[in-house]
């Protein structure tokens, strides 16, 4: 019998859960009730649903797994749907082909036909056809990654000459990035717009878009997730997540934020179009503009990439992990690491793990959030709670979920403790997942301070929230209204030794 790996990290399996939210990708190595339960149980609050791989078939089986697995596991589990956006790849060849430094490389509207013109070294068709028009001389021609590196030396309209300037093999499928290229394809294209009808219809509570260049991409899908109409609430339908992967978003990084309900640091698609050097300060940037506009943000791409095959993480994907967390990122994104890898629900509790750590390191050099540009009662009241909460010690934060705009801002006041949300269950509830330290707990109504008290009490053990009432004593804070309007403190009866342990 096979013995099972264990990672060197991995955490019991009732420890607290990360604030920071953890986003697991769906694939074959969660295809599966008990596979998916274990993942969840890890400590994932949201699940992402990559439209550019597979049917819609398979993302409703994906989707109603989930359904099922967090009702059975008396869990709030969010989805989000990752919309695949105009992606150039390598068109249809033959067999993969060796191209070197030197070489003349010929891309075309359509595949060619017969031999290869005198002089070539290959030449291949791309997927999105129209690009081949946008490219001019001089700019660069990415292939995997970058990892194949070439410049336009002719262009003929329906097909361009590229030189080789870093050689290997190039397949079919393989993707294509084009930094210095100002592109005439859609940003929403046929694919995506049935997949926002299919989500619309199946109720996905976020939808990523991809390859963002400017707000006006933002505001075209959220016309078509509020149903076609020309203007639609932020409260309506699916929360944007804007995915920062190309140039022209970081010349309109601010208005793309402004824009979307979320932003995820991209980082794959990011370090090809940009250099790999130029990631981790683009990150604290991006990082940086979503907290100013209050807005949670996602780091994304080989966050544990090694433990795709690997038991344990490597002490650099730690140390960028941990890097993500001093940063204030909202939440992590695990991509092929839960989706085909060997062993996910072990990448979970790592990455938990870590995060927790990092949290606890954070917290001991805790400085309050930057002051909005437009400051208001919400944030009035988030800076109250973040001062009695860190001055007293309190345990946990609690609010009513019909408030989402405090909800939002605490999240960003960077608490170190949980902010329990308490409302009534569904998507509402499920869309705060994505915020920093939020926990949903869902009640059958909209609830007073008693019943939201009860509804966490009941639910503690599952959800990993410290409890003071569980522990001995301790300091709720009630926010909101919850609080009629505003902050209560509410003081757990205790032993004398665990009050004085308080006090010391």
């Amino acid at each position: 019998m096979t013995r099972r790996p264990t990672s060197a990290v991995t955490s019991p399996p009732r420890q607290t859960r990360p604030l920071t939210r953890i986003v697991a990708t769906l694939g074959p190595a969660t295809d599966g009730d008990d596979e998916l339960a274990r993942v969840v149980e890890a400590g994932v609050s949201v699940v992402r649903l990559n439209f550019s791989h597979g049917t819609f078939a398979d993302h409703l089986r994906h989707l109603q797994r989930v359904r099922r697995v967090a009702d059975r596991l008396g869990r709030t589990v969010a989805v989000l749907g990752d919309l695949r956006g105009p992606r150039i790849r390598v068109g249809h060849c033959p067999h993969p082909v060796e191209v070197k430094e030197g070489e003349l490389v010929e891309w075309r509207r359509t595949p060619s036909r017969g031999r290869v013109r005198h002089g070539l070294a290959a030449a291949f068709a791309v997927t999105e056809p129209s690009v081949i028009e946008d490219l001019r001389i001089g700019q660069r021609v990415l292939v995997a990654d970058g990892t194949l590196r070439m410049r336009v030396v002719e262009a003929h309209g329906s097909r361009v000459v590229t030189e080789v300037e870093i050689g290997g093999e190039i397949r079919t499928g393989k993707g294509i990035n084009l930094p210095d290229t100002r592109l005439s394809v859609p940003v929403i294209g046929p694919h995506d717009r049935k997949a926002i009808a299919w989500s619309l219809r199946h109720e996905v509570d976020l939808l990523a878009l991809s390859f963002v260049r400017r707000a006006a991409d933002l505001h075209e899908l959220r016309r078509l997730a509020g149903g076609g109409r020309r203007s639609s609430r932020r409260e309506d339908g699916p929360r944007l997540v804007a995915k920062i992967e190309r140039p022209e978003a970081i010349d309109h990084l601010e208005a793309i934020v402004a824009a979307s309900d979320a932003v995820m640091v991209a980082r794959g698609d990011l370090g090809a179009e940009m250099g790999l050097e130029a990631v981790p300060p683009l990150q604290r940037r991006i990082l940086a503009s979503a907290h100013a506009a209050g807005r949670p943000a996602i780091v994304a791409t080989e966050v544990l990439a090694s433990m795709t095959t690997a038991a344990t993480p490597t002490r650099a994907e730690v140390g960028d992990l941990s890097r993500a967390v001093l940063d204030e990122a909202d939440a992590i994104m695990l991509s092929g690491e839960t989706a085909i890898g060997r062993h996910p629900d072990l990448v979970v509790r790592a990455a938990a793990t870590v995060l927790r750590r990092a949290e606890r390191w954070s917290a001991e050099s805790q400085i309050f959030a930057a002051t909005p540009s437009q400051p208001g009662e919400a944030f009035a009241l988030a800076l109250a709670a973040w001062q009695y909460a860190t001055q007293r010690g309190a345990d946990l934060v609690v609010v009513a979920s019909d408030e989402p705009e405090l909800v939002r801002t605490l999240a960003q006041r960077n608490f170190s403790v949980p902010i329990v949300a308490v409302g009534l269950g569904g998507a509402p509830l499920r869309r705060l997942l994505l915020h920093r330290g939020v926990v949903p707990v869902p009640s059958d109504a909209h609830p007073t301070l008693d019943a939201a008290l009860e509804a966490i009490r009941d639910r503690a053990a599952m959800l990993g929230v410290p409890w003071p009432a569980l522990e001995g004593g301790g300091v709720c804070v009630a926010v909101g209204r919850l609080a009629n309007g505003g902050l209560r403190p509410i003081e757990m009866a205790g032993t004398a030794a665990t009050r004085r342990r308080r006090r010391s």
